[in-house]
């Protein structure tokens, strides 16, 4: 989509970041009932998903996040 856009990558980095579940709940202001639901898919995911996201017993887990750096194409 960039380089349609007349850009090229110049720079990209890719990394797992924590995320503490009962602070992000919080700042998010979940409802109770929607805490709920994610817990349950949480203790329901498969092993696969638990894995890759690194979800723990508490449900803290690590997400992916990214930077990348883009610059217009020269002409």
């Amino acid at each position: 989509m960039l380089v349609l856009a007349g850009f090229m990558v110049s720079d990209q980095q890719a990394w797992k970041l924590p995320l503490c579940f009962e602070s992000w709940i919080g700042r998010m202001r979940t409802p109770e009932l929607r805490v709920a639901a994610i817990r349950s898919l949480c203790a329901d995911a498969a092993t696969e998903v638990r894995d890759y996201f690194a979800i723990q017993p508490n449900n803290d887990c690590a997400i992916d996040a990214a930077w990348i750096e883009a610059v217009p194409q020269p002409a």
